[in-house]
């Protein structure tokens, strides 16, 4: 087994190796974050592998190349890239409330996975760049993220139990009363861990 990261082989103990792929990433990961930055990509046997969990359950694999990037550099690019996906979203989640009350559910369901997708995304990210910013998720001035995820999740959770009932006009009604007005407030979160990136930009510049 070759393990490479940025292009350099590294030389991993055996009891390392031996171990398994989770343990072969969390030392890669370690090297990586002596010089403050956090694995980005994984190619093995040159697929790239896009989440650590399926890496993890990889049986074999000759080449592992692993890819840093630093973490700044990476929270204000991903930061960025979640500041022109809210309103995007926002605007979604009206117009499918739109569709379910226009009887038409099957494009809304369509609309409605991707939405839920993203909304998957947004907080799964967020959650990764307080680890990489060593944050506390349950400390936020916003309030305990855990505890709002938790809020996120069961209104998806009740639309989608509206949905199986047939239940057009009120899932519409919960994705406008529940739904949006949770996603409008993800906001508030996502603004305190940029704020937060940026200032701790500004004191490594």
């Amino acid at each position: 087994m070759i393990i490479r990261l940025d292009g350099t082989e590294v030389f991993l103990p055996g009891n390392i190796t031996e171990a398994g792929k989770e343990a072969i990433y969390e030392e890669v990961q370690r090297m990586a974050g002596e010089n403050g930055a956090v694995i980005k990509d994984i190619l093995v046997d040159g697929e790239s592998i896009y989440d650590t969990n399926a890496f993890f359950a990889i049986a074999g694999g000759v080449d592992i190349d692993f890819t840093s990037q630093n973490v700044l550099e990476l929270a204000e690019e991903t930061l960025a890239e979640g500041d022109r996906y809210i309103p995007v979203l926002e605007a979604g989640i009206s117009d499918i409330a739109t569709l379910f009350e226009q009887g038409q559910d099957g494009e809304a369901r369509s609309k409605l996975a991707h939405a839920s997708e993203g909304i998957e995304w947004l907080t799964s990210v967020l959650l990764k760049l307080c680890i990489c910013m060593s944050i506390k998720p349950g400390e936020l001035k916003a309030g305990n993220y855990e505890e709002y995820v938790a809020k996120l999740r069961d209104a998806l959770d009740g639309m989608m139990t509206s949905i199986e009932e047939g239940k057009l006009l009120r899932t519409a009604y919960l994705m406008r009363g529940e739904l949006l007005p949770l996603i409008i407030n993800f906001a508030d979160y996502w603004n305190e861990v940029k704020e937060k990136a940026e200032l701790e930009g500004r004191t490594n510049a």
